[in-house]
């Protein structure tokens, strides 16, 4: 699905559902301190997040290796930022968007 700074993520299908889910695997979560703080800070903010319009963090796993930790996610069909670049909105929608930000950040 993508790749960012802290992370690669793919589409993935539970085994016993079906159901599909974001994988995202964190990038060097152990390497130092201040990545395993960075990591440990990020598990802890989306362990906390309740709110229809933020994606739920359904598990968290860790590799076979003890060193690789994977974040198991809702799975939706596009993002936000994808939207936005598709330049598509109109104004309206702008506005339900900018509406939906601020009651996610109160």
């Amino acid at each position: 699905m993508g790749k960012g700074a802290y992370g690669v993520v793919w589409r993935v299908q539970g085994k016993k559902t079906g159901e599909l889910y974001a994988l995202k695997k964190v990038l060097g979560p152990l390497q130092n301190s201040s990545d395993a703080e960075r990591t440990f800070r990020e598990i802890q903010i989306l362990k906390t997040c309740n709110h229809e319009n933020i994606i739920s963090l359904v598990d968290i796993m860790k590799g076979d290796n003890d060193s690789d930790i994977y974040l198991v996610f809702e799975y939706i069909e596009t993002d936000l930022h994808a939207v936005i670049r598709s330049g598509i909105l109109e104004d309206i929608h702008k506005q339900y968007i900018e509406t939906d930000l601020h009651a996610v950040i109160r």
